[in-house]
């Protein structure tokens, strides 16, 4: 028989990258795979992207009692589920805490799915605002203390800790991702990678108006990729990992947007000084966001025996100038 994989959030960036894309690295043969979608039914428009996705629901997660997900997981009783779904959008939390809470912490649907007794690990996405930005980078031993008035950090280190406390932690796996970056969405349709907006805004730029980009704002940039890659990783080696099993899940390099900005810049052919700097705004209502939030990944990368593309490596891959260094 089977296991079943359950992606929860797979019309979302990330999501579809796990929906194209882990069925190829796990193999339909031992595994078969499910999808949730809020809005968008990426999955009925372009069965071509998604032939392994045997069915998608459209759920809320923006539910008091989270009907439709329990229902759901009762029903098809998955071996696996990913969650990536979130409110990511740091503004969107601060306007809505609300709505941010109730999905970014899933502990009481996700403890509904283990009760049902089939869920083997429960892969939850989590970021690195949960870390306060003050002196990175940092490991997963260090407390996780978000920026106290941030919404979104607070609202994911609200869902990691309840996760810990109302599922069993052998069930618990939480991956905290740092900035996310990657090729287009793969349907076309949905929020795109950080460089989608980077790019164009350097596409536009002159030296005289050129595209400015935070310097003053330090993470560990992890490629779309190498995420597929460790999900794939930890439901094949379950068995054997820490219970629970939080891991910082970032790239190789530490950069500012700035950086990135850069490196978009040279392989995109345009000139010097169409890339400049500028500093980090605070949030509406004066919030500051965490300035320092690199992230050391090694206890990812030995734990699952996996390597990390750096920056470099992972423009070059994402603009098609060399292959995946660990494909």
């Amino acid at each position: 028989m089977r296991e079943r994989v359950l992606i929860v959030g797979g019309s979302g960036y990330v999501g579809q990258h796990l929906c194209r894309d882990l069925p190829k690295i796990l193999g339909t043969e031992n595994y078969e795979f499910f999808s949730t979608y809020h809005s968008s039914d990426v999955f009925s428009a372009h069965p071509d992207i998604f032939p392994s996705i045997q069915k998608a629901f459209k759920i809320s997660l923006d539910d008091e009692n989270y009907a439709q997900i329990i229902a759901l997981v009762r029903d098809l009783k998955p071996n696996f589920i990913v969650n990536p779904a979130a409110v990511s959008a740091v503004q969107q939390c601060q306007t809505d805490p609300d709505s941010a809470y109730r999905i970014n912490d899933p502990s009481e649907w996700a403890a509904a799915a283990f009760n049902i007794g089939s869920l083997k690990k429960f892969i939850h996405f989590s970021t690195d605002m949960v870390y306060d930005g003050q002196k990175g980078p940092y490991v997963e031993e260090g407390p996780a203390n978000p920026v106290q008035t941030m919404i979104y950090g607070l609202s994911k280190k609200r869902g990691e800790e309840n996760l810990l406390k109302k599922v069993e932690n052998s069930a618990v796996v939480i991956l905290r991702s740092a900035l996310v970056i990657g090729k287009p969405s793969v349907s076309g349709s949905g929020r795109g990678s950080t460089l989608e907006w980077m790019k164009d805004a350097i596409k536009k730029a002159t030296s005289e108006n050129p595209a400015k980009f935070y310097s003053n704002e330090l993470r560990t940039p992890v490629l779309a990729d190498d995420i597929v890659r460790v999900v794939a990783s930890t439901i094949q080696q379950y068995k054997s990992l820490p219970s629970p099993f939080v891991a910082n899940m970032g790239g190789d390099s530490e950069c500012s947007r700035l950086d990135i900005g850069e490196g978009l810049r040279k392989r995109l052919g345009k000139e010097e000084g169409t890339v400049t700097g500028s500093l980090q705004e605070p949030l509406q209502g004066g919030i500051e966001r965490p300035r320092d939030i690199r992230m050391k990944n090694d206890y990812l990368k030995e734990t699952l025996g996996l390597k990390m593309c750096g920056i470099d490596e992972s423009l070059d891959f994402i603009f098609g100038l060399s292959p995946h260094p660990y494909l």
